[in-house]
């Protein structure tokens, strides 16, 4: 069951509960076909509809019906329940006028009064668009985010296009001069040259990608980045969580793994930095940002790495509109620029007010080499862009974190021990650069302690 409750401005609060069965037959019968009402009306924005459908991509950016998780366990229940809440307020903030056709009454068995507050509600949102004639995922002022799921020219890099124009500057702080002065050290001195007092102070979590749980075994993933580590005697794990699972059940499952850990007699008085590569950069992130997760007030985590993380979204990630039930489509639908801004819609982030150092490290692949050339020289062909054979850079950066942009380094190149075949002796193997970017990290944590 999904509890709905209701504030409007002169009515007091209002509860009603929704089964999952109302829900579905409330999606299929009045939203969806609403929807693609609207989409092919407006054909001078929705290009090529009735071709998209035939692909099963969604046109607009209507929410996807989260579908009944066949296991009961308590971290895939409470992830359920979030998607479901995430899934209702998407279609209550940006498609309002949904719910006031007399079908949504009807179907969920809602007293007039009900239905009452529930207009009061969607008109106090004040989405007003469709009124006019005009659906609500339309954007008046023009605003760089992406709309369509398959307008891949037009989604890559929306968050700093709409964060840049927002500030009137980068929402970023460039730190690649000072990495690469850290690589040379390691290079000069041959060695990781680690802090001693790291071990008593830290606990590290590596946190794998998506679909990294096919291959992790064979290609020697995180092996690499995690070896100085455990050669300076500093606890250092990676996390066997479910790549296939959505951001939110893992997110879930990293909050339980953080909390285990530190429960531990050896590490209550330490902290965790996660490094998430891909997707797991993503789930780490909304592992801290999660209010219910508690993680930020109980200062668990110390920092966190994020590496080619798609945080606004990959161009390869389509929003697939069957096979919900399916291993790894919800992760892959998570990863849909559309989907990542509904959902930092719902869940925004604030790097600044968290008080979390964060590094992302972004990539991309000037020529098409590599395990992953096709997708680069695909995407260098139809957008003229670059990218790492995954992930667009401006994708990959976190407003107000410390960036560092490095080229020739492919998606495979910054976490496997073998198939590095972009650059095998590239001077960033995987050792190195996890190794930098901790000594990066560590600077923001001393000062932001320093200065707390």
């Amino acid at each position: 069951k999904l509890v709905v409750h209701l504030q409007s401005i002169n009515v007091e609060l209002c509860s009603f509960c929704v089964e999952y069965n109302q829900l579905k037959k409330l999606h299929k019968e009045v939203f969806v076909p609403i929807v693609e009402g609207m989409d092919v009306e407006h054909k001078h924005y929705w290009k090529n509809f009735r071709k998209k459908c035939k692909r099963k991509i969604l046109p607009s950016r209507f929410p996807l019906l989260p579908t009944k998780p066949l296991l009961n366990d308590p971290s895939t229940e409470e992830s359920y329940r979030r998607k479901l809440e995430d899934y209702w307020n998407i279609v209550l903030q940006d498609f309002g006028s949904l719910l006031m056709n007399t079908k949504v009454g009807e179907l969920l068995h809602l007293p007039e009064a009900t239905q009452d507050i529930l207009a009061d509600c969607v008109m106090d949102t004040a989405f007003h668009d469709h009124l006019s004639g005009q659906p609500e995922h339309y954007n008046e002022e023009g605003e760089a985010v992406p709309e369509d799921p398959t307008d891949t020219r037009g989604n890559i890099g929306w968050l700093m296009r709409s964060e840049t124009e927002a500030r009137g500057e980068v929402p970023y702080v460039d730190k690649t001069q000072q990495f690469e002065q850290f690589i040379y050290e390691i290079e000069a001195k041959q060695g990781w040259n680690l802090p001693d007092d790291a071990k008593n102070r830290f606990v590290l979590l590596f946190v794998p990608g998506l679909f990294s749980g096919a291959y992790k075994g064979v290609v020697g993933y995180f092996r690499d980045n995690m070896k100085p580590f455990k050669k300076a005697g500093i606890t250092t794990q990676m996390f066997d969580l479910n790549s296939f699972a959505s951001v939110h059940k893992n997110s879930i499952r990293i909050t339980e793994r953080i909390r285990a850990i530190l429960s531990e007699e050896e590490h209550k008085n330490k902290q965790v930095i996660l490094v998430g590569h891909s997707k797991g950069g993503v789930d780490c992130i909304t592992a801290i940002s999660l209010p219910e997760n508690g993680l930020l007030p109980s200062k668990a985590v110390a920092g966190v790495i994020c590496i080619q993380s798609p945080y606004a979204g990959s161009p390869f990630a389509k929003k697939i509109a069957f096979g919900q039930k399916l291993r790894g489509v919800r992760a892959v639908n998570d990863l849909n620029h559309v989907e990542r801004r509904n959902f930092l819609e719902l869940h925004p982030f604030d790097a600044k007010v968290s008080n979390i150092p964060i590094v992302c490290i972004i990539t991309e692949m000037t020529k098409a080499k590599g395990a992953l050339r096709n997708n680069i020289k695909r995407l260098q062909r139809q957008c003229g862009v670059n990218c790492d054979g995954l992930v667009v850079p401006e994708d990959a950066i976190i407003p107000d974190t410390q960036v560092v942009k490095l080229k020739d380094i492919d998606h495979a190149n910054t976490v496997f021990h073998r198939l590095r075949l972009a650059n095998p002796k590239h001077r960033y193997q995987p050792s190195n650069l996890t190794v930098a970017a901790f000594h990066l990290l560590l600077q923001s944590i001393d000062s932001t302690s320093t200065s707390t």
